[in-house]
C-alpha cells in the first residue's frame, strides 16, 4: 500500500497539473476543455476522500482483529475478558456488544452478585 505522503503528494501534483490545464484552457477560450478538467478535477477529488474513508476502514479491522484475537468468552457471565501480557485479564465486557456492535463496553458490578451492561442493559449472575 502506498505512504499516504506520497499519495498526498501525488494528488497535489496531479491537482496543479489539473489547475494549470485549466488556466490554459481559459486563456485559450476553450470552455469545452475548462469544464472537462473541472469534471475530472472533481472526480480526483471523489478518489483521494474514498482513498482516505478506505484506509480509515482497514485501520478499525486491523484493530478490532487484533482484540478479537484476545478476547476470551466466559459462557456463564455472557462476557468477554481481555486478555493483557503478565497481567491479570481485563473485563468483564458485554458479550451482546461486541457480537453485535463489536464495541467493548464494560460490564458493572451491581447488588445480588449480578453484573449489568449500563449500554445495552445485558445482566447475568456472577460466577461463584
Amino acid at each position: 500500500m502506498p505512504d499516504p505522503i506520497t499519495v498526498l503528494g501525488l494528488t497535489k501534483t496531479a491537482s496543479e497539473g489539473i489547475k494549470e490545464a485549466m488556466d490554459f484552457a481559459r486563456n485559450a477560450k476553450n470552455t469545452e476543455l475548462a469544464q472537462k478538467l473541472i469534471d475530472v478535477y472533481k472526480e480526483m477529488m471523489l478518489v483521494v476522500e474514498t482513498n482516505q474513508e478506505l484506509r480509515k476502514e482497514i485501520e478499525e479491522m486491523k484493530k478490532r482483529a487484533d482484540v478479537t484475537s484476545r478476547l476470551r468468552f466466559e459462557s456463564e457471565e455472557t462476557s468477554y475478558f481481555l486478555r493483557r501480557e503478565g497481567q491479570n485479564d481485563d473485563g468483564p465486557f458485554c458479550g451482546t456488544c461486541w457480537d453485535i456492535d463489536g464495541k467493548l463496553v464494560r460490564k458493572s458490578r451491581g447488588e445480588f452478585g449480578m453484573t449489568a451492561c449500563n449500554y445495552c442493559w445485558n445482566f447475568r449472575p456472577r460466577r461463584r
